[in-house]
């Protein structure tokens, strides 16, 4: 058994209200302890979700990491984390393809339960690089962060390349750049065609339509020059020959009033139920954008789950056909008081979160899945941050919620008694900077019932979030 991890002694930064006044109402984690987390579970990996977490007993996986730069005056400097969920030694081949003549591949031994960054640009200094992360012996969990000035976004790679993506919410308006990163790591070329849903009806531009994925080679759509000018901008990938994966960025200059950069992977199927852990209370807007690519009009049943005792009636929002709505969460929330999303639909539809603060932004594609098991590549991002675990409970009965790190050969556990309970409807929130988790770990969360996990990480300039990879269970 492990010990507990050494009491807080990181320097306190002001945060971000995304996570200070969430701190107030939610239930609050503050001991410490000792044990270890179970890394058990063979099932197939979810279909519904771009990342999970591979079997305990498989051998290989690969992971596929779209957005991202690795050359001067690139958008979005890349680094890769690769997190060996296993007891013994992984092998990681880390290969950043340039183009479909320039494959770079480095090799990584990642020892048992020790997280490993690879920057990308150390390995191959390419403006356009598509990163896969091969491992071999054994499971990993793969995540990527981008960074561009002060601004910091970090999100999970994708297991799958898809023949279809959805990717729900995206803006064009003024001082935005919305950029739709389409990856084939294959030896073959992909042909796609990209549409974009509005809240002013669909666009299909020509030159989007047959478009061409080199192998081995990421395509950047700038999807601000094809789609100028529109409030709400969801994106679909369809294939017609081969497979890719889609990621999002969206960049602000400030010009009107928006801030930062966001990373969003894509959705390879739509589905009825989607989960956001993690609300907005104070300091910024917090809206869900619900995109419907259907032939026929979808009815959405928002429950927007208060922390404390207060309870808001469900919202019924209608989203017509080969469209995209977004809806303000903050405008029937009461002040100084956290929630979490959950979102039903009559319907098959895609979900996400668009948040802007005073001084940042962050996009998150809502989880179709609840799941016993989440990871984390990383547990913080590389910058001086409060970083956060959300859980929600959606389940009519407590659930027991533990977290452990993933550090060094060893998994300390996270809160001080090993577990606690969250009660039914309600969340959690686990405050690593506050427990002294170092930048270089990764995190495990088990519970008994499933959740939908997710982190926050934030400091005055900046913030990102992203949902968990969730583990079959």
């Amino acid at each position: 058994m492990t010990s507990a991890l050494p009491a807080e002694r990181t320097r306190r930064f002001p945060i971000v209200l995304f996570v200070a006044v969430a701190l107030i109402a939610a239930i609050v984690l503050d001991t410490t302890g000792s044990g270890r987390a179970s890394t058990t579970g063979t099932a197939r990996p979810f279909a519904s979700v771009a990342a999970s977490i591979p079997p305990a007993d498989a051998r290989s996986s690969a992971w596929y990491c779209a957005a991202g730069s690795a050359a001067p005056g690139g958008n979005g400097d890349e680094t890769v984390f690769v997190t060996n969920v296993a007891s013994h030694i992984v092998r990681a081949d880390v290969i950043v393809m340039g183009d479909a003549n320039t494959t770079v591949p480095r090799r990584v031994d990642v020892p048992g339960l020790t997280r490993v960054a690879v920057h990308v640009a150390d390995v191959v200094a390419t403006p356009n690089p598509g990163v896969v992360v091969e491992s071999i012996g054994g499971p990993v969990v793969v995540e990527h962060e981008i960074r561009n000035g002060v601004s910091i976004a970090m999100g999970p790679c994708a297991r799958q390349a898809a023949s279809t993506w959805y990717l729900p919410a995206g803006t064009t308006v003024k001082g935005a750049q919305q950029w739709l990163s389409l990856f084939d790591p294959f030896p073959d070329d992909a042909i796609v065609d990209v549409t974009f849903l509005t809240d002013t009806g669909p666009q299909a531009p020509q030159a989007l339509q047959g478009l061409v994925v080199p192998r081995h080679t990421k395509v950047n759509v700038s999807v601000h020059d094809n789609v100028p000018r529109q409030g709400i901008v969801a994106a679909q990938v369809h294939t017609r020959i081969g497979r890719v994966v889609a990621e999002q960025s969206l960049f602000f200059d400030g010009s009107n009033g928006r801030f930062g950069m966001t990373l969003a992977s894509g959705a390879p199927a739509t589905a009825v139920d989607w989960y956001l852990p993690a609300g907005v209370v104070v300091g910024g807007t917090d809206s869900l954008v619900v995109a419907n690519p259907g032939d026929s009009q979808a009815t959405v049943v928002v429950d927007v789950v208060l922390d404390g005792e207060a309870k808001l009636t469900p919202q019924s929002v209608p989203v017509p056909d080969h469209s995209v709505v977004s809806i303000d969460l903050m405008s029937r929330v009461p002040a100084n008081t956290g929630f979490w999303v959950r979102a039903h639909s009559d319907k098959p539809v895609v979900a996400a979160q668009s948040v802007f603060t005073a001084t940042a932004s962050a996009t998150v594609t809502a989880s179709p899945v609840l799941s016993r098991r989440w990871a984390f590549a990383s547990a913080r991002s590389s910058v001086p941050s409060t970083d956060v675990i959300v859980a929600a409970n959606p389940a009519p009965r407590p659930v027991t919620l533990r977290v452990d790190a993933i550090l060094s050969g060893a998994t300390p556990p996270i809160i001080g008694d090993q577990s606690v309970s969250i009660p039914p409807g309600a969340r959690a929130l686990v405050n690593l900077s506050e427990r002294n988790v170092p930048a270089g770990a990764g995190v495990l969360v088990t519970t008994d019932e499933p959740v939908a996990v997710e982190r926050v990480d934030s400091n005055p300039q900046t913030m990102s979030a992203a949902l968990g990879i969730p583990g079959a269970s």
